[in-house]
């Protein structure tokens, strides 16, 4: 069977990508795509965000005044829907390495964010005025994003001497307590507690994480799946898998929807600068749309945007540019 426009073109598009963010790509298709999903969920988009305080934050914890300047300055960065990237952990904010977890399996992704939904926020100044990364702080702001709204939960200690820190199910328990709106979506009805075989402590979520395994989450009595819908068995965000699948049968059907009205020609895949998606026709030296960019809600434009926007691919490209893999005539 002849293999598809878009899954011939598709990677090497996405090569180009990694090379141009300098990261390095796996082999396949799948998971370039699948890794790059992820890595756009991970970086939250430049919108402004209302911010909230938990119970926690708002009196009950000490924090010294070089970590409430820290939040205060990430508050304005979301409020204002600027970069949050310099405030980011280093795996949170970097695409997954495949072939440095294959020597170190504790590089892997920011398993913590595809399980439980949750950034976390380094507090540090930018010493260096580079916009780029503040210093890392031994003390973290750990944060629930929506795409409208910013739940700030906690500050905690993290790194050397803090080993269970990312499998502590109080960030969660400060969730509900404040915004139980925000999990009850999560809820697994009809699961009480006692189903669960003993309590789970920390350090576990995180082994079974590594493991691929996922565990629900007990509050109050209730029973509740990761806000982040969990890790896949290759260690990738369940979530970017499912939305990678979404948008390799968008791109599928788009083909087939452009066959019917093409069914001879030779032709290449296209990706516009507003992230429009296509497939190019050298012969006719015509482009024929099938997704259009930038206001769509199809899963591949909408992450395409993201993408394109993050990674500056088309940077200081005049609007209207298109990538194809082959030559234009001018």
């Amino acid at each position: 069977m002849e293999q598809p426009i878009w899954a011939r073109d598709l990677p090497i598009f996405l090569a180009e990508i990694y090379k141009k963010i300098e990261a390095i790509a796996p082999d396949g298709v799948e998971e370039k795509l699948t890794d790059l999903v992820g890595w756009v969920h991970r970086l939250p988009s430049r919108n402004p965000r209302r911010t909230y305080l938990s119970d926690i934050l708002r009196g009950r914890k000490i924090l010294t005044p070089y970590e409430m300047n820290g939040i205060r300055r990430v508050r304005i960065e979301l409020e204002s829907g600027r970069d949050i990237r310099p405030f980011l952990g280093e795996r949170t904010a970097s695409i997954r390495n495949r072939r440095d977890e294959k020597r170190n399996p504790k590089q892997r992704n920011d398993l913590f964010f595809s399980d439980w939904g949750l950034h976390h926020f380094h507090l540090g100044a930018d010493l260096a005025n580079t916009g780029k990364r503040v210093m890392r702080s031994r003390r973290v702001l750990i944060a629930h994003l929506t795409e409208s709204d910013a739940y700030l939960l906690d500050v905690v200690p993290h790194g050397k001497g803090f080993p269970d820190v990312w499998g502590n199910t109080t960030y969660l328990k400060i969730l509900y307590r404040n915004w139980p709106e925000i999990l009850e979506q999560y809820e697994i009805k009809g699961l009480l507690a006692s189903a669960l075989e003993g309590e789970v402590q920390p350090f576990d979520y995180i082994k079974l994480r590594q493991n691929g395994i996922n565990v629900p989450i007990e509050i109050d009595g209730k029973i509740f799946m990761g806000p982040g819908l969990g890790i896949s068995g290759d260690g990738s965000s369940t979530r970017a898998v499912q939305r990678a699948d979404n948008i390799q049968n968008e791109l599928s059907e788009g083909e087939k929807l452009f066959r019917e009205q093409q069914p001879e020609v030779e032709a290449f895949l296209y990706v516009g600068k507003d992230a429009s998606v296509g497939f190019f026709v050298p012969e006719k030296d015509t482009a024929f749309s099938v997704f259009s960019g930038r206001h769509s809600h199809y899963h591949v434009t909408v992450f395409l945007y993201r993408l394109i926007h993050e990674s500056g691919i088309f940077e200081k490209l005049p609007e209207g540019t298109i990538w194809t893999p082959v030559p234009r005539h001018s």
